[in-house]
């Protein structure tokens, strides 16, 4: 992955390099404008034209035949057909050298976004793999502490069941683990000795990556708890570092959890 990043850091710098290298060598012509005349008679003679009316007569197109004869030009001298030749293929080459660098800068910018286009996509891939565990804390607002015993009452009104080392558990229909809960400090359980007494600053809902097809419904579950649970006991969700946990935040969660859940 590192040497494919410096691949990719190496092209970048050499189409910036060509690029700019492009737009300082290429001088525009500051050439005075004449008129040419050559040109302007071959049009005349190329293309049909109009009769200047006099006063109350109308104006009438004319052929070309009918407009050489009008006005009469002289025939063009063999010199002037070949400079005006020689002039047109000029700047149909020089059209052609401009065309042929943007091509070429073209193609290089394609290129580029191409190699962009899929370590960008392998970037997603790696960002898509989930954690080995996740873990909602919800905190007092007030910043006081919870009473295990009011954690105890709602956990077994929600039908968890508590289990080894007295922490609850929260199981699917087909009995697998999809949460469990603890306290933030010791003795982080929920004993039946001297609950009233014990208290913790922050509750700890935590789920270990279950196997695929399974994980996004655990996270739902779990993150339906701890909504409650802050809801209940006047508290607010948060994460490890107390960053609150915000709806777009569960959506990006679910979001990995979903990719995982369809991963082969």
């Amino acid at each position: 992955m590192f040497s494919s990043q410096i691949l990719l850091v190496l092209i970048c710098t050499i189409a910036i390099i060509l690029f700019l290298w492009y737009g300082f060598s290429y001088k525009v012509k500051n050439e005075k404008i004449e008129r040419d005349q050559v040109r302007e008679m071959n049009a005349m003679r190329m293309e049909p034209t109009t009769k200047f009316a006099k006063d109350g007569e109308q104006v009438t197109i004319v052929e070309k035949e009918e407009c050489v004869a009008t006005l009469n030009f002289n025939k063009l001298d063999d010199e002037d057909e070949i400079l005006s030749t020689s002039d047109n293929e000029s700047i149909e080459q020089q059209e052609n050298e401009q065309v042929s660098k943007c091509s070429f800068l073209s193609i290089i910018r394609e290129t580029v976004d191409r190699i962009k286009a899929i370590f960008l996509k392998s970037n997603e891939e790696d960002q898509i793999k989930p954690d080995g565990y996740y873990q909602i804390n919800v905190v007092k607002k007030d910043e006081s502490e919870f009473l295990a015993s009011d954690v105890r009452e709602l956990c077994e009104k929600c039908n968890l069941k508590r289990g080894a080392h007295d922490l609850f558990y929260h199981y699917d229909p087909a009995n697998n683990e999809t949460f469990r809960i603890c306290g933030g400090n010791e003795p982080y359980g929920f004993s039946d000795e001297n609950p009233e007494d014990v208290s913790y600053s922050a509750i700890c809902l935590v789920m270990v990556l279950p196997e695929k097809g399974l994980a996004e419904n655990a996270y739902l579950d779990m993150a339906q708890f701890a909504y409650i649970l802050s809801k209940e006991l006047d508290g607010e969700m948060v994460d490890k570092r107390r960053i609150p946990y915000t709806e777009e935040r569960i959506l990006l969660d679910r979001k990995v959890l979903i990719a995982y859940d369809k991963s082969n």
